[in-house]
């Protein structure tokens, strides 16, 4: 068997087997490979299998970058209307097809974040700053490495003393009204003075 041949079975081997290194996940650096390996042939026209894989590759990398592309666009509509749920959704169908794929699992969590800070803006709008820190202590062990969720959860914790006073000091109010009404005063002084 010729040199040539020999080293053109070894190529083959290599396009029929892919690397173990290489990243099957990254579309860019399948894209990459495939054009590099079609440029790196000897000087001839590489063997028609070899074009032909190549082909199916590179539109498989070409698919799945349009599928994920989609899935992204999707969930940046959705977001904009405000629909949370139906963004995760997009994300969630582009994972089914694609599991683990980097660039979604990262958009999913990133929609998770905000999620998170409107949720805890809500209930600190509706003056449930405690609810907001118990919420966002549960988030942030999930979405830690995010800054956003991170910050806002300083800065409920920094208002929950005050909160807390603030919500003491109304108890105290109400109870010591109820026991006005019922025309216990002593009493009623006693709940103000221990507020």
């Amino acid at each position: 068997m010729s040199a040539i041949r020999q080293v053109r079975i070894r190529q083959q081997e290599e396009i029929s087997a892919p690397e173990a290194g290489r990243d099957r996940e990254n579309p860019l650096e399948l894209l990459r490979d495939a054009i590099a390996r079609l440029k790196s042939s000897d000087g001839g026209v590489p063997d028609e299998a070899e074009v032909a894989y190549l082909l199916a590759e590179a539109r498989e990398v070409l698919e799945r970058a349009k599928a994920i592309a989609r899935a992204v666009s999707q969930c940046e509509a959705l977001l904009g209307e405000g629909q949370f749920g139906k963004a995760f959704e997009a994300l969630d169908a582009g994972l089914l097809v694609y599991p683990g794929d980097p660039a979604l699992l990262a958009r999913r969590r990133e929609v998770e974040g905000r999620a998170a800070l409107q949720e805890a803006n809500w209930l600190y709008e509706q003056d449930r700053v405690d609810l907001a820190v118990h919420f966002l202590r549960e988030k942030a062990e999930t979405l830690a490495n995010q800054e956003t969720v991170v910050a806002r959860l300083e800065e409920l914790e920094a208002l929950l003393p005050v909160w807390e006073q603030k919500r003491d000091a109304q108890a105290a109010l109400a109870r010591a009204t109820s026991l006005e009404q019922l025309s216990q005063w002593q009493a009623a002084l006693t709940v103000l003075e221990e507020a």
